[in-house]
């Protein structure tokens, strides 16, 4: 009988010491910003996004530019289309370790740089938790247009 019981309480230690292993991506939720808003030069940008895990999160990555399109995005057999090449590129990034099983990212006045040039342009969001689980990046692309005193943006 005693046999029996130790042998239950090793079966028991060994299953409480498991852990389960988490796969589960971290989400990714982009608020007052949508594809295809557009913005005038210079003026503010309101980015605003919040990152959720079940477990815990433990980085983000925004990064802001040109819109520069992927392989399927643009090239699809048969299609005549051109590519604006000599636009200026601008670039914003930033990376930052965050804890917890939600952030809030908030950016209320994010201003765009008046000296680039009109067109399209995208925000990426990426996350990761603590168990190295990568979200679904999540872009959203915008467009620049020229500033207008008598139209102000978005």
């Amino acid at each position: 009988m005693k046999k029996l019981l130790y042998i239950s309480l090793a079966l028991l230690a060994i299953a409480c010491s498991k852990q389960e292993i988490d796969t589960v991506k971290p989400t990714i939720n982009v608020m007052h910003l949508s594809t295809g808003d557009s913005f005038n030069t210079g003026a503010d940008m309101h980015i605003h996004g919040v990152f959720a895990d079940e477990t815990a999160l433990k980085s983000f990555h925004i990064e802001v530019g040109t819109y520069i399109a992927e392989e399927d995005d643009m090239h699809h057999e048969g299609q005549d289309h051109t590519h604006d090449h000599k636009r200026s590129s601008w670039t914003w990034d930033t990376t930052a370790n965050i804890s917890g099983k939600s952030h809030t990212l908030h950016y209320p006045n994010f201003t765009i740089p008046s000296t680039i040039d009109t067109g399209m342009y995208q925000i990426v969001f990426n996350c990761m938790d603590s168990s190295n689980n990568m979200a679904d990046k999540v872009k959203v692309m915008f467009y620049v247009t020229q500033s207008d005193s008598s139209n102000n943006s978005h």
